[in-house]
């Protein structure tokens, strides 16, 4: 009598009731372990109050920059230029600069390329500069370029501008003292500068509104504070008062990055972390030591370094957590919600956090945190050694009481979990056969043997190969194919149509599995894999869905050994007073599209391509010749090293344009008599003769084929084609090859 099956679902609940009583008198760890919880929510929140500090204090730094040029930018009118207005401008900008100490420009540039600036020295004066247009025709522009790309450093190289931009741009520096008052004025002869090519002024004329710029170089001309340095800009258009629609400038504010990474050095972050601004692209854009910052490129001019060029390893590894691989393997942060990070850098744990700038600035800058652990829960990190000590002893008691339990289980899965490994080789014979008192696995145990028992009937509708390796993957079969190199076989019995008239369907369909499954037996046996039985054709192929080494000779090999077991079929069906099957064969090799066809409820797995009607073509063209195999060209090259075969002619398959050689297939290397080789190398020379035209010579050999072979059909055919050309010559274009007249 079998014994009682327990349910798992008891014996577990019953195994961990016995676990927590033993935790129960580790309480005190878990109350450890709810503190760590906290100190880390309170850390995190800490960090997270501290970012949206530095995000607000550094939109606050921002701020006045787009207010000032969306301010100016509607107040200023182009088309005014009498002294008055332009004092007024003055003045107006001036006094920003003295009220916003992060501004550090204030400038105007119009479509014809003229220019006023108003900028804060280092002494704290504010100097200005106006550049106007004198010619901005097109001859004026390719002029004002050609001189952008002059060298610039010697004293010939500035006469050799000035030369040049003297009659097109007048550029006038203006010096004031502390109280703003004009002291003096100094025309500048090299300096080549338009305001409609800089970053600011295009980006405002794009949108036609106020935009932020990337971080960028502002332009240098050798006397202002923040030429030559790095930084953004807020420019707004400037629309013409007559044409509302019209921009007839741009007006911009800048602000140095310098000023950022000072107000970010000057924050405290718990005991030793700090904070950094970068934008998407891993570019810092503020740091507390503003060198970092900056770097050189192979000019010697200055840009933003990257996140990878800093000496602050622990950003660097919290950004790189943080950051994706795009297409070109450029690292870049993409993601609009504040994240969290831990990992180790050196010796310490830390605790990274981004906090994106809102969009709507257009900058995709990243405000960035990194703190050690050890700031927070240092303290409560070494109590941890402790709990850990306390946890294993625990442990030790909680493995022996389990160990017994365990082994009830962990066997029968053993067992099943090798059954499943064998189920995903397709090794679904025989019975598992599994002892076990808990009814689950029991109920697995069955569920296994009916699972193999479906899937032995399952290989009997589709390719072997194909369940396995569907098995093996665990996924499930979808639409889909991809190109593949293969071997495609067709066979047809000869003369299927007035036997199948001969004979009852209830006679008739034993007897044709009886050849199919001769067929099937022997292509699978041969690694092949059966496509479909189409009344009494098999479609077969070689090299998918497994891959199959010189899957061409495979496939030859398995159509002689069709040939061979179907001639000692044969003497049986004649005993049996059966109709007796001729198999016609054909073979060749070539790209396809194998894979899932059908609909997406209905798959079959099949091959599709021209390779697929050219086998078939060759199998039909063997009644033409009287051959049972028949092979293309590209299978014959590729099999050529194990098979004997007679090139037997040239010829077009319908459809194609292209002529190819068809070779019948004899035998195996080595297995061809003395004879049938005679008779081979006599047929072949004939075609050679038959190819170059030599007509009474190919029909001297093909005349000896036949006497050696009174049965061969092809020997005929040749014979009769030498004669036909030899009265009537072909084409001068001819190259040999037959057109046969149906497929």
């Amino acid at each position: 009598m079998m014994k009682r099956k327990i349910q798992l679902r008891i014996a577990l609940p019953v195994f961990f009731a016995i676990l927590v009583a033993i935790t129960a008198v580790l309480i005190f760890l878990v109350n450890y372990m709810f503190s760590l919880s906290s100190m880390n929510k309170v850390s995190q929140d800490y960090i997270g109050n501290v970012a949206t500090l530095v995000l607000e204090k550094t939109l606050n730094h921002l701020a006045p920059a787009s207010k000032l040029a969306n301010m100016d930018a509607s107040l200023l009118d182009p088309a005014r230029t009498d002294k008055d207005y332009v004092s007024n401008f003055d003045q107006t900008t001036m006094k920003q600069l003295s009220i916003y100490p992060q501004v550090t420009q204030v400038y105007f540039g119009d479509k014809q390329g003229n220019f006023r600036l108003n900028t804060r020295e280092q002494d704290g004066s504010i100097a200005g500069q106006i550049i106007t247009r004198l010619k901005d025709d097109e001859a004026a522009r390719d002029t004002v370029n050609i001189a952008l790309k002059m060298p610039k450093v010697t004293e010939e190289d500035k006469f050799n501008i000035s030369k040049l931009i003297t009659p097109i741009i007048s550029t006038i520096s203006i010096v004031r003292d502390q109280e703003g008052a004009v002291t003096g004025s100094d025309k500048t002869f090299d300096y080549v500068y338009d305001p409609r090519l800089r970053p600011w002024f295009k980006a405002a004329e794009e949108k036609k509104a106020t935009v932020w710029t990337p971080a960028y170089l502002f332009s240098s001309s050798g006397k202002h504070f923040a030429s030559g340095k790095l930084g953004i800009t807020a420019s707004s258009p400037v629309i013409g008062k007559k044409i509302f629609s019209d921009i007839t400038g741009v007006i911009g504010v800048d602000i140095t990055l310098l000023e950022l990474s000072n107000f970010i050095g000057s924050l405290k972050i718990g005991k030793t972390g700090r904070a950094f601004i970068v934008n998407s692209n891993g570019q810092v854009i503020a740091l507390s030591n503003y060198k970092d910052v900056i770097v050189t490129d192979e000019k010697g001019m200055p840009k933003l370094a990257n996140i990878s060029q800093t000496k602050d390893v622990a950003a660097l590894e919290s950004y790189n957590l943080l950051a994706k691989t795009t297409d070109d393997q450029k690292r870049v942060l993409d993601f609009n919600t504040p994240r969290f990070s831990s990992f180790k850098s050196g010796d310490l744990n830390y605790i990274g956090y981004f906090l994106p700038i809102p969009e709507e600035l257009g900058l995709n800058w990243y405000i960035g945190i990194v703190v050690p652990e050890d700031d927070f829960i240092g303290d409560i990190r070494r109590n941890l050694v402790l709990s850990i000590l306390i946890s294993a002893m625990a442990l030790v008691i909680v493995l022996l009481l389990s160990m017994r339990l365990s082994k009830g289980i962990t066997q029968p899965l053993a067992s099943l979990t090798k059954e499943a490994l064998s189920i995903r080789e397709f090794h679904v014979d025989g019975s598992l056969g599994l002892q076990t008192r808990f009814r689950e696995l029991h109920e697995m145990a069955t569920a296994f043997d009916s699972m193999k028992a479906g899937l032995r009937s399952f290989r009997k509708f589709v390719p072997a190969d194909l369940v396995r390796t569907l098995v093996q993957s665990g996924e499930e079969a979808a639409l889909g194919g991809r190109r593949e190199r293969i071997t495609v076989y067709f066979s047809d019995i000869v003369g299927f149509t007035s036997i199948a008239e001969q004979m009852s369907a209830e006679a008739l369909i034993p007897h044709l599995g009886e050849y199919i499954s001769l067929q099937s037996d022997v292509i699978q046996d041969g690694s092949g894999t059966v496509d479909k039985y189409i009344g009494d054709a098999v479609m077969a192929f070689w090299n998918a869905p497994a891959l199959v080494e010189h899957h061409a000779l495979r496939a030859c090999e398995a159509a002689l050994e069709v040939q061979s077991k179907l001639e000692e079929q044969r003497k049986q069906w004649k005993q049996q007073g059966l109709p007796i099957f001729y198999a016609r064969i054909g073979i060749e090799t070539g790209e396809v599209v194998v894979g899932n066809m059908g609909s997406a409820k209905r798959l079959n797995y099949t091959v599709i391509g021209d390779t697929v009607n050219q086998a078939s073509r060759l199998e039909s063209l063997g009644k033409y010749y009287k051959v049972s195999i028949l092979i293309g060209e590209v299978a014959y090259s590729e099999a050529s090293s194990g098979i004997e075969a007679r090139l037997l002619d040239k010829v077009i398959l319908m459809g194609k344009r292209k002529s190819i050689y068809v070779y019948e297939l004899l035998s195996l290397k080595g297995e061809l008599s003395d004879d049938v080789r005679r008779f081979k190398e006599i047929y072949e020379a004939g075609m050679q003769a038959y190819f170059a035209r030599r007509w009474q010579e190919a029909e001297e050999l093909f005349i000896q084929s036949q006497e050696m072979r009174p049965k061969d059909h092809a020997s005929a055919l040749m014979l009769e084609r030498c004669r036909s050309f030899e009265l009537h010559p072909p084409a001068s274009d001819w190259d040999g090859a037959f057109v046969p007249e149906s497929k």
